[in-house]
């Protein structure tokens, strides 16, 4: 079922597509809500609170999906990695339990599907980010990447590598800008298995985000031009089990086409914005109280994840053993002692930037809450905010238009395009 926009004007540009890679065993943080502004020592300062932001709607403009319709139009499960938007106004739309990647034009017209399930040339199995130009589009798929023309025929297959000292981890984000092709690749230092025994801590083992120009022809990366290191990251436990970032700030990144990185590495509300010549935009800074975390919140996080592994069967025998284990060594690391403020980042073409509010819910697409989201122009300064309804997944940003996904009461998935304005 298509529902047609209710608005003519539907002519955007923008690659914007938002990637996680989820990892087992990744503890994210739950604590209290949030407060007025301060600066990050916890001193009062000068700034808008947030009782005083202005508030904005979405409104819905596009709904494509359907219970028994035509297959194109029925979703199975849009992924992590689930929506880019083509110079062209086409849409992208990775479903990633049948691995294929769907267009649909602005309207909402199904235009050709391309890809797959499969291990050949043009077939995918691990699709991390897709990046959709003016004349082609590249698909990230673990190790490899596919190239295809802008109607969704196979061009080309290739692998890539790291360097030996670290090992690359599938790029996280990719875009064709102004700028060239960009790229977001989180790397890790190569280690070896180290010394056995119950309760070995072998950290700190800190994970390192890039920014790079890729070179599609030749598979190769220019040197980064932006960095940020992944915070409080240890290994522990008797088999290597890494803890990433537990109730720590998140590295979080996005890539707008007009050539601009977006990265946030900091428990304050700062993203800080590169260029591939080295230069620094205006990124977004702003002073936001603090929320603690506590020992309780910890504890509550491990108990929320004991209670997910074991409704799976996920905990039994060795597995519990060692979850076990590894739940001791996380204790004895302990926490960092504020919850991240910015959960994640999606930007538009012109470099306009939306934010999720983490500090507000730190995981609204599990918890199934509503989500807050600040919107910010070009030049770094705060526009508003909206409230997402519960089960609402945000994927990309085509100002004023923002992409996401939800479930009706029979689970049936719907892509949905919402206009942002203001209320009335």
């Amino acid at each position: 079922m298509i529902r047609a926009s209710r608005h003519p004007d539907t002519s955007r540009r923008s690659v914007a597509a938002r990637a996680l890679v989820a990892t087992a065993f990744v503890l994210l943080a739950c604590g209290p809500e949030g407060g007025d502004s301060t600066v990050s020592d916890g001193s009062m300062a000068s700034a808008v609170s947030d009782a005083n932001v202005p508030r904005l709607e979405l409104e819905e403009d596009l709904r494509i999906g359907s219970l028994d319709g035509p297959e194109e139009e029925t979703f199975t499960s849009i992924g992590l990695v689930a929506v880019a938007v083509a110079p062209s106004d086409d849409v992208h739309v990775f479903d990633s339990r049948d691995r294929s990647i769907r267009v649909f034009a602005a309207d909402g017209t199904h235009r050709y599907t391309y890809g797959g399930r499969g291990e050949g040339p043009g077939a995918f199995q691990i699709v991390s980010a897709i990046a959709v130009g003016p004349d082609s589009v590249i698909v990230f798929d673990g190790r490899l990447y596919h190239v295809f023309d802008i109607e969704g025929q196979f061009i080309d297959a290739r692998a890539y590598e790291g360097p030996a000292d670290e090992r690359r981890i599938p790029i996280g984000s990719a875009a064709w800008t102004e700028r060239g092709w960009l790229v977001t690749e989180r790397v890790r230092p190569v280690y070896g298995n180290g010394p056995r025994g119950a309760g070995v801590v072998r950290g700190p083992f800190n994970q390192t985000t890039h920014a790079r120009v890729f070179d599609p022809a030749t598979g190769s990366f220019g040197p980064p031009f932006a960095t940020a290191v992944h915070p409080d990251e240890f290994l522990v436990g008797e088999i290597g089990f890494l803890r990433m970032a537990m109730l720590s700030p998140p590295v979080e990144t996005a890539i707008s086409t007009d050539g601009s990185v977006f990265i946030s590495h900091s428990g304050d509300y700062e993203v800080e914005e590169w260029h591939p010549d080295g230069s620094r935009g205006p990124g977004v800074t702003r002073r936001i109280e603090r929320i603690p975390v506590t020992d309780e919140d910890m504890e509550a996080e491990i108990r929320r994840n004991v209670e997910e592994f074991e409704a799976r069967g996920a905990l039994q025998g060795e597995s519990k053993l060692a979850y076990d284990m590894w739940r001791n060594d996380i204790r004895g690391l302990g926490h960092v002692d504020f919850r991240p403020i910015i959960g994640y980042l999606i930007a538009d073409q012109g470099g306009r930037l939306l934010v999720h509010r983490a500090d507000m819910d730190p995981d609204p697409f599990e918890s199934g809450d509503a989500s807050d989201w600040d919107v910010f122009d070009s030049g770094g300064g705060l526009v508003g905010r909206f409230t997402a309804a519960p089960g609402i997944r945000m994927y990309a940003y085509d100002h004023p238009f923002v992409y996401g996904t939800v479930r009706d009461e029979v689970d049936v998935v719907y892509l949905v395009r919402w206009r942002i304005a203001e209320p009335g």
